[in-house]
């Protein structure tokens, strides 16, 4: 009864409250913060002394981290895990028969509900045997439709010990006394009774049998609510009836929603527990594949040291939607449990700003921490005309008319991050479009309810069931929606704000020494690739390539020269790869400038438009290969532009080296022995050196047979009786010691075919 007085008071007071809240000014209510920190626990199934202990060590972490202040904590009695994600994601029934471990979590519920800590039992499904022993220990009891309370004991078994049974009766409290007993005594009458306090009449809840033993009642309904003969499973109605069950929610985010808890609230602590062993990643750059790759590369660096925590400091912007998506799929898989590997804290540090693709990250974490500009800040910026700096600023992209197409896969994909982290969906819409309204409101009726809705939406409440009343605006018509560091923390996006720029005061926030914190930084891949795209290197690069290619082309069989040159081409490309470069377009335009300089070269007489074509693509595809997207604007076409003159500049030096070094390259010791010598002037027997011959000597040698001395890969040396001759072999490859014959005369150019 005492209990029921209590319930009285309490209703009452939150009547007063929401009658304050109706009268208060409009102004005034957005003062107010919409969400407070809170913190989800899930009790596995069974309950055992280790899920005891590591239980109180999650709500002793949360409750002891500076800056935190959780007072509330949801207990998920029916979680659903990976073991039943497979089942349609259907939560599983609590059903543990240890009576001892059911005993201590209790215990412990009930001593932080006593020393200030407000606990409330979420159920889902069926709660039986001793699991509903800890439920009962909460503060309240919230239940989904499909929930059930009771049976403590099944139909054949016999009443537990009272020593067992007298602690169910302790926790129910005389109120809900014969409601618990009926948990466990089949042959409880339940009946109801009304009884007056304080003027007001009550609900008494009895057992029959001890009818003489009741405190006087006003009114007693001569209906039997529960009949002998079996222990009572309570449906979410019948136990809200009893006065079990104070609402009924279907999720977590409902639960959330109803005791003002934020959306990071809903994530459980990764940790579970154990001893932070935390990374810092620094990561920079468009969010494209390359950013993925990178990103995945030092996750896994930092996971192999068993790190449990990372801390993203993001310093990035601009990408793609469908690498930002990958991104953020990446960092949620890390949050749960896979397998033997046990879920991660992922928090997002943002110095500066994340916007447009950057938010994809920063949503997709645990956790934001955002640094608040200080006053002198936020005034020379506004001095000078910069804007303020935000979480999820798409102004660019939604303004660009050549990117329209992507608004609404941005949007779809933004909501589906957004939604998968417990935050309103609805920030998708106002981040993305100028048109749409967004207010907070708050419950008309039940006031402890407060949530963002569109101008749409809160206007078809009006005429319908008008369930809601404006508490304020914060997205007006013809603007985006501006994320600032107050009002994500305001919103409960961002857990903390902090001042300085130092990572340092992340850590202690969250309690981490700093001198432990390590740092997956860039890998060696990473490192070369920085240092292969400095325009110094990358030239060199080109020079070589160039001119490594060239020399072999001119004289073959060096080999030396051709995998140089092939090596600098893939790592140039390679490395602007790395940067995120339009690749494939720059690879082909590459691939294809080749083709066409070689036709040039083998095939065609001359040099003409075949050789400069082929020419002016390899410079432009090695000028793409250095850029994210092709360039729009003139700035970035006089980059462009300074880039190709680089390049070309690169090429010519390499095709004047490679010349240099083919004509003096059989005069230099020991390097001579590189490449085929052709015999001397003054050389006699098998090996006279005719000079080569000229346009008319080369016709004169159609269809003259001679004997290939060097590997036709096509080109090579033949002799024609006393004279070596450059020549093409029609058919490829060649070896040394094949007859041939002059078929083709073309200039200087003497195609040939084995006879």
């Amino acid at each position: 009864m005492h209990s029921n007085r209590r319930s009285i008071l309490a209703t009452c007071a939150a009547g007063l409250a929401w009658l304050s809240v109706g009268l208060a000014t409009v102004p005034a209510q957005a003062e107010a913060p919409m969400v407070r920190d809170g913190l989800f626990v899930s009790v596995p199934n069974p309950i055992t002394s280790e899920a005891v202990n590591r239980i109180q060590a999650i709500v002793e972490r949360a409750i002891k981290q500076e800056n935190r202040g959780v007072r509330t904590v949801i207990f998920d009695f029916n979680p659903i895990t990976k073991a039943n994600e497979a089942e349609a994601g259907r939560p599983v029934d609590a059903d543990s028969r240890d009576y001892g471990s059911c005993y201590e979590l209790a215990k412990y519920i009930r001593q932080k509900s006593n020393n200030g800590i407000f606990t409330v039992a979420f159920l889902k499904a069926k709660v039986i045997r001793h699991s509903v022993l800890p439920v009962l220990a909460c503060n309240e009891i919230i239940m989904s439709p499909e929930a059930a309370i009771g049976e403590v004991v099944d139909r054949t078994s016999p009443r537990p010990p009272d020593a067992e049974t007298a602690y169910y009766e302790e926790l129910a409290g005389p109120a809900r006394k014969a409601i618990v007993q009926k948990m466990f005594d089949r042959n409880v009458r339940l009946m109801k009774g009304s009884l007056q306090q304080n003027g007001v009449m009550i609900d008494w809840f009895f057992d029959d049998r001890a009818r003489n033993k009741k405190e006087n009642a006003d009114v007693i309904n001569p209906q039997p609510l529960l009949e002998p003969g079996q222990p009572a499973l309570y449906s979410a109605e019948e136990a809200r009836r009893y006065n079990l069950c104070r609402l009924i929610k279907k999720s977590r985010q409902e639960v959330a929603e109803a005791y003002q808890l934020s959306p990071s609230s809903l994530r459980e602590d990764p940790l579970q527990g154990r001893d932070p062993v935390v990374f810092k990643i620094e990561l920079k750059g468009p969010v494209n594949s390359v950013f993925l790759e990178r990103l995945n590369r030092r996750i896994s660096a930092a996971r192999s040291q068993r790190a449990n925590v990372l801390v993203l400091q993001l310093e990035c912007s601009n990408g793609d939607v469908v690498a930002a998506r990958e991104v953020a799929d990446r960092l949620l898989a890390l949050q749960q449990t896979d397998g033997e590997k046990s879920p991660m804290q992922i928090i997002a540090y943002i110095p500066d700003e994340a916007p447009d693709f950057a938010s994809f990250v920063a949503f997709a974490c645990s956790e934001i921490v955002m640094r608040q500009a200080k006053t002198d800040e936020i005034e020379e910026r506004q001095r000078t005309g910069q804007k303020e700096r935000l979480l999820g600023d798409f102004e660019a992209l939604v303004n660009d008319p050549n990117r329209a197409a992507d608004l609404e896969a941005v949007r779809t994909n933004l909501r589906e991050v957004l939604a998968a982290q417990g935050y309103p969906v609805v920030l998708a819409d106002g981040l993305l479009s100028k048109d749409v309204v967004i207010h907070r409101v708050r419950g008309r009726i039940d006031a402890t309810k407060r949530r963002l809705m569109t101008e749409e939406d809160y206007q078809a409440d009006r005429q319908g069931p008008r369930e809601w009343q404006l508490e304020s605006t914060i997205k007006h018509k013809g603007t985006l929606l501006k994320l600032t560091p107050k009002l994500a923390e305001e919103l409960g996006i961002v857990r903390f704000l902090i001042e300085n720029r130092n990572v340092n005061e992340v850590y202690g926030r969250y309690g981490f020494d700093p001198a432990k914190v390590q740092e997956a930084g860039p890998d060696w891949l990473d490192a070369l690739a920085e240092f292969l795209r400095r325009p110094a290197v990358a030239t060199i690069l080109v020079m070589l390539a160039i001119g490594g290619i060239f020399l072999e082309l001119k004289a073959p069989g060096l080999a030396i020269p051709g995998i140089i040159g092939s090596l600098c081409v893939v790592l140039i490309f390679w490395s602007q790869w790395q940067a995120g470069g339009i690749t494939t377009l720059a690879i082909l335009l590459f691939v294809l400038g080749i083709v066409l300089l070689a036709i040039e070269i083998f095939i065609l007489p001359g040099f003409g438009v075949t050789g400069i074509s082929g020419i002016l693509f390899i410079i432009v595809g090695l000028g793409l290969a250095t850029v994210t997207r092709l360039p729009e604007t003139s700035a970035e076409w006089t980059s462009f532009a300074m880039t190709l003159l680089r390049f070309g500049g690169a090429m010519i030096g390499g095709t004047i080296g490679a010349l240099f070094v083919a004509r003096y390259l059989p005069n230099i010791p020991y390097a001579n022995r590189m490449m085929l010598k052709p015999p001397s002037e003054d050389s006699q027997g098998d090996d006279p050196l005719a000079v080569l011959p000229g346009a008319a000597q080369a016709a004169a040698l159609l269809g003259a047979i001679g004997v290939t001395t060097t590997v036709l890969r096509p080109a090579g040396i033949a002799r024609f009786g006393d004279q070596f001759v450059d020549v093409v072999s029609e058919g490829g490859y060649t070896e040394p010691g094949t007859r041939v014959q002059v078929i083709e005369v073309e200039g200087n150019r003497i195609v040939v075919k084995p006879v």
